[in-house]
């Protein structure tokens, strides 16, 4: 069922209704003719729509389920940080024209009307310290920035972008267009719907599967130099629906592994236990391979598109690079209990990253792997490429083709198969890059 209309036509209805809102309260700012009630008027307005903003933001990363189906977390994620860099316009906006505008109005400098701001009107202190915050949080979301973060000190960073919501909704409720009457009874009902929807699926309903199912650690097996996999057992884990190639944001309820860090799942739930298999890169991960059974595991999930609904063809060639080879194992078990057509091209940099060898070859799929650091004996030398992909893949205009790794490799391939002529509703992916 595609919901993206119902969605579309919800965004609508509230950007109508705030901008109505807007105008019946303040529209004697824009008709005035003084500059300085024009720049009021302006103000106001930035400040609606940056909150109107932020609402929609927190329906991108809520991980509210229905909306995460609908378009899937890659997607959610770049429409986040696009969205994002247009708020920061309309929060510095806000303060800038509302200073500016009273300073004209009441004919004074501008320092001092934002000195008169901050110690006579209700509130506005709050909401510099939420904008604080905020400026914080979006300039972690440049590239260049985030590179340089750990997850960890980007993750408690944005975490606290809910306190600088609360700052900025005390402050609209209190001064503006939405303090009285059915103005301020809309206002609190999408506020109080979008901060319920995040409550319930951000942080109630981990909390709910972790006592329906009591997850906790089995045992940690070391797969390769670099990766290990750890097997989650718990209550009725059959009725813990996991589709292949889906991931889950996971919290190892232990010192130094309670950090929430996205991992895909690496075979089918079979029941009795789940498996995340996760490459050790120096952070957070380096620590799994200590963690003890009997370690609560906090699950939230599962999310992502990366399954067969994407599938138009009916075959499937799977391209994996390093770690990526996780969700396409799941997916490869499970379309090998239906026999179905499928080819593997498995990129890694040198032997310590190769897993699942035996288990691909007990599934009987044809797998080509191919190495970048090293000269293996029957391995393939070099990158996944225009060439490699149509020797070892000839039929590949046939098949679905699906896409796992870093990022980089990523967007390498898929240009690669974009100029292949591969028709995009037959290309799939899903990034995890925060």
């Amino acid at each position: 069922m595609n919901l993206r209309p119902l969605f579309y036509a919800l965004l609508i209805a509230n950007l109508g209704t705030t901008l109505f809102l807007w105008w019946t309260h303040s529209s004697f700012f824009m008709t005035s003719g003084n500059t300085g009630q024009i720049l009021i008027g302006l103000g106001r307005l930035m400040g609606l729509l940056a909150e109107l903003g932020i609402l929609v933001q927190l329906v991108l990363i809520g991980r509210i389920r229905v909306v995460e189906q609908e378009y899937g977390f890659d997607m959610l994620n770049r429409l986040h940080r696009v969205l994002g860099f247009y708020l920061l316009a309309a929060l510095i906006t806000h303060p800038l024209f509302l200073v500016t505008g009273y300073s004209i109005v009441n004919h004074t400098a501008f320092a001092p009307q934002l000195v008169t701001f901050f110690t006579s009107w209700e509130d506005v202190f709050a909401a510099f310290l939420g904008l604080c915050v905020l400026l914080i949080a979006i300039s972690t979301s440049v590239a260049i920035v985030r590179r340089k973060l750990r997850y960890e000190t980007w993750y408690f960073i944005h975490f606290l972008i809910y306190l600088a919501i609360a700052l900025f909704f005390s402050h609209q409720v209190k001064s503006g267009d939405l303090t009285t009457g059915s103005a301020m009874y809309y206002w609190y009902a999408v506020n109080f719907t979008i901060f319920g929807l995040v409550l319930v699926y951000r942080f109630m309903r981990p909390l709910y599967l972790l006592w329906v199912h009591r997850f906790e650690v089995e045992r940690i097996v070391q797969e390769s130099a670099v990766v290990t996999s750890v097997y989650i057992t718990g209550r009725n884990l059959a009725r813990f629906i996991i589709q292949p190639g889906q991931f889950a944001h996971i919290s190892f309820l232990a010192r130094d592994t309670w950090y929430t860090h996205p991992f895909s799942f690496s075979q089918v739930n079979n029941g009795k236990n789940l498996r995340l298999s996760i490459k050790a890169l120096g952070d957070f991960t380096a620590q799994i391979a200590r963690i003890t059974p009997g370690t609560p595991v906090l699950i939230d999930g599962p999310f992502g598109v990366f399954t067969q609904k994407k599938n138009v063809t009916g075959k499937y060639l799977f391209i994996a690079g390093g770690i990526g080879i996780t969700p396409i194992r799941a997916l490869a078990e499970s379309l090998s209990l239906k026999n179905a057509d499928q080819r593997l091209l498995y990129s890694i940099r040198n032997m310590d990253e190769l897993v699942f060898e035996e288990e691909l070859k007990q599934l009987n799929i044809p797998t080509s792997i191919i190495t970048s650091q090293s000269h293996e004996n029957g391995y393939e030398h070099g990158h996944i490429d225009t060439e490699k992909i149509q020797r070892l893949a000839p039929d590949f205009i046939t098949r679905d083709i699906y896409v796992c790794g870093p990022p980089t490799m990523i967007e390498t391939v898929c240009t690669a198969l974009a100029t292949l002529g591969v028709p995009k509703n037959q290309i799939h992916y899903e990034r995890f890059s925060y």
